[in-house]
């Protein structure tokens, strides 16, 4: 059996050696490692092909800058193993755990693997909640609906997250079903409907407490820039919910609240680079869109306070203290 290793990497030159290397650190299990640089314009490239030179079993693909989602397709065409995994290039993977995978795979031969993972803030390394060690799920069983559940909204008690990466993929699943990523210029959460539409070709899960994967938390990193694009983008993945059906079948509820969380963004997006006075504008007008008021209108099974606030406060076109709240935390995180 053979696994691939899909890393998509655009000016990862600080992290890129650290990733690579857990790769290829204590394994014998037959891989390849697909590294696709993403257009970088630091040292990214030449430490890809230091690794290139050193490694028989790494793919080197050069191409222009496309983002991170068509960057993955690229991985995917030229693939060959069996089952796939994604790894982001400020990412890791635990010590020695590939033969593991390897091993686990080989024996169950299931279609989807969902192992768990680490948050890593600055060195220091937090465990996922995992409340069942293992689960296994098979589509014709009623408690499927509590495995999509999860992945559509992961429950923070026990999450099994939405991202590609501490997942393999049964490639021959993909390939045969030309399941693509979408880009994430484009729309919110690539991962997820990668994720939606390769489980609508599986028959069984497994989701497994064992730890594999880093997840770097980065404190410079894309949140923390303004996005003019963001309202597209939410429009871009309510309309591709709306086509599916997603807004109207079983898993709805969850959705909203998946879209709910894309607003919230949207705010912070704005009442961050904003004065009081433009932020509640460009609130008010965000509120006032028909998409948005659809969903906000059906957002119906939140149980977080705060977000029952926020609702509270659209609903009655409160926008200058959703402003204000959000200030407030700013500052309290900023202490």
């Amino acid at each position: 059996m053979k696994l691939s290793i899909v890393i998509p990497i655009f000016n990862s030159e600080k992290y890129l050696n650290k990733c690579i290397d857990s790769i290829f650190k204590y394994h014998k299990a037959n891989i390849e490692v697909i590294l696709i640089n993403d257009g970088s314009t630091d040292k990214s490239l030449e430490i890809c092909k230091q690794y290139e030179s050193k490694y028989s079993n790494i793919v080197l693909i050069n191409k222009k800058n496309e983002g991170q989602g068509i960057a993955r397709n690229y991985g995917i065409k030229v693939a060959t193993g069996d089952y796939i995994t994604f790894v982001d290039s400020d990412d890791f993977f635990e010590d020695d755990v590939l033969d593991y995978i390897n091993d686990y795979i080989e024996k169950q031969k299931l279609d989807f693997y969902i192992f768990n993972w680490n948050y890593v803030f600055n060195d220091k390394k937090i465990k996922n909640v995992r409340n069942d060690k293992v689960q296994l799920f098979y589509k014709e069983d009623m408690k499927f609906k509590l495995f999509l559940d999860n992945m559509v909204w992961p429950n923070k008690e026990n999450s099994y997250g939405s991202a590609v990466w501490a997942k393999f993929y049964n490639l021959k699943i993909i390939k045969e079903n030309n399941i693509k990523f979408h880009s994430e210029r484009e729309m919110f959460s690539e991962d997820l409907i990668f994720n939606l539409e390769y489980i609508e070709h599986i028959n069984n899960v497994v989701v497994l407490d064992k730890t594999i994967y880093c997840y770097y938390q980065n404190s410079t990193s894309y949140k923390n820039k303004y996005h003019g694009d963001y309202i597209d983008k939410l429009n871009n993945i309510y309309f591709y919910f709306k086509e599916k059906g997603y807004l109207s079948n079983e898993y709805k509820s969850r959705i909203y609240i998946r879209l709910f969380s894309y607003i919230k963004s949207c705010f912070i997006n704005e009442i961050m680079h904003f004065k009081y006075k433009v932020a509640y504008k460009n609130v008010k007008e965000i509120c006032e869109k028909e998409n948005i008021y659809n969903i906000i209108c059906n957002c119906d099974k939140v149980d977080n306070k705060s977000d029952k606030l926020i609702l509270f406060l659209i609903r009655n076109k409160l926008y200058f203290f959703i402003v204000i709240l959000y200030k407030i935390l700013r500052i309290i995180r900023e202490l």
